[in-house]
């Protein structure tokens, strides 16, 4: 859990929200509110509010995650988080980056990905659309490895993400819903439970037994060494 700071007269605040890993990239980042900011000094009573006459520059892009990316295990629908988006001003489109879960899930289509409850493959204004199953290998779109800001760092961290990339089309006048809802349907996390008899090396593992000596020993969850673990016993609860 994150530090609750509480500022001098101020209600409580987070201190350093949880992005699990996203970074922060050198571009713009949409600007937002400094909740530690000092505070300005409130109008008067009918004291017209100074209006910032710079318009917001379109071709922002941000890869900011404030909310913690859950690990799925089984198959279930989850909804996703919107991690990286930039609009092209010239070609009128929005390009979106939705994260699902962290580490490879045994499956995740097009076909079960889902924007404000339509199929994404024949959603209105989806001018185009593709998933990544997060294995950490497998190349990422050129929609979101293009966008202004994006380094390497970021490709290496959502390689390890499941996520859709869209791209919506906002030309004649159409524009994307003011609040998207997008879901899609996870097979679940691969795991190693090779380490008893029967045991997969890869395998969408339901078992809490299997699932907690994964989270124990997975170096992607800074585990500790399985030689440190008694496998036998955990294997005969496992059962």
């Amino acid at each position: 859990m994150p530090t609750i700071r509480r500022p001098s007269g101020d209600r409580p605040v987070l201190a350093d929200p949880i992005s699990n890993g996203i970074r922060r990239p050198t571009g713009r980042v949409k600007p937002g509110i400094d909740p530690f900011a000092t505070p300005r000094a409130l109008p008067r009573a009918n004291e017209p509010k100074a209006v910032d006459p710079t318009p917001p520059d379109a071709s922002q892009a941000a890869t900011i995650l404030d909310h913690v990316v859950p690990m799925v295990f089984g198959t279930r629908r989850v909804p996703g988080l919107i991690g990286a988006w930039e609009y092209d001003e010239s070609a009128k489109t929005l390009a979106l980056g939705v994260v699902f879960a962290v580490g490879e899930q045994d499956s995740i289509s097009t076909s079960t990905t889902y924007i404000n409850g339509e199929v994404i493959t024949s959603a209105g204004g989806v001018a185009s659309e593709g998933v990544h199953v997060g294995d950490g290998s497998t190349a990422l779109s050129s929609v979101l490895t293009g966008m202004d800001g994006w380094v390497a760092a970021d490709t290496t961290l959502w390689k390890q993400y499941a996520h859709a990339v869209m791209v919506i089309d906002c030309k004649g006048g159409a524009r994307a819903p003011g609040n998207l809802r997008i879901e899609t349907d996870l097979g679940g996390m691969l795991i190693d439970a090779s380490w008893r008899d029967g045991g997969s090396a890869s395998t969408a593992s339901v078992n809490p037994i299997e699932l907690a000596y994964y989270l124990n020993t997975s170096a992607l969850y800074r585990g500790v060494s399985s030689a440190r673990i008694h496998a036998a016993s955990w294997a005969e609860v496992a059962d």
